[in-house]
């Protein structure tokens, strides 16, 4: 479809960057594609991320909207795993001071966090959100 539409495919770099920035997930992976398709010219690495960063503005109050109606905690430790991205210890007493949230409230909002799908772990034990765009809101 890409070869299709511009008679070149899209690099390698330009591929790297729409599955870092959507952490290959389905649905993102999809919407940013679909935008990239409006365009008129093969989209180069730069340009796939400013229409990702685009598309992050365009729904950054929604993702405010849904976070803001957590607890103070699990919003801190949302935003604590956003910026980290991947935490390997989050109920130690390392993370718990880098949070500012005492660790048995982070086993709580951790406990919460996992159960509504926003965060996971992932192969390698880590623990991450699941979301790339709310991940990509909270760490700008």
């Amino acid at each position: 479809m890409v070869k299709e539409r511009w008679e070149k495919m899209l690099s390698t770099e330009s591929l790297d960057v729409i599955f870092d920035r959507t952490d290959q997930h389905p649905y993102y992976v999809n919407k940013l594609c679909a935008i990239l398709m409006r365009l008129e010219q093969l989209p180069t690495a730069v340009i796939v991320k400013e229409k990702w960063n685009q598309y992050r503005d365009e729904n950054t109050s929604r993702v405010q909207q849904e976070v803001s109606l957590l607890k103070l905690n699990q919003r801190r430790l949302l935003i604590n795993l956003a910026n980290d991205r991947q935490v390997e210890n989050p109920y130690g007493n390392a993370y718990s001071r880098q949070c500012g949230i005492p660790p048995t409230s982070i086993h709580r909002a951790m406990e919460f966090l996992l159960e509504r799908d926003y965060v996971y772990r992932d192969v390698d034990k880590k623990y991450c959100i699941l979301d790339p765009l709310i991940r990509a809101v909270l760490s700008t």
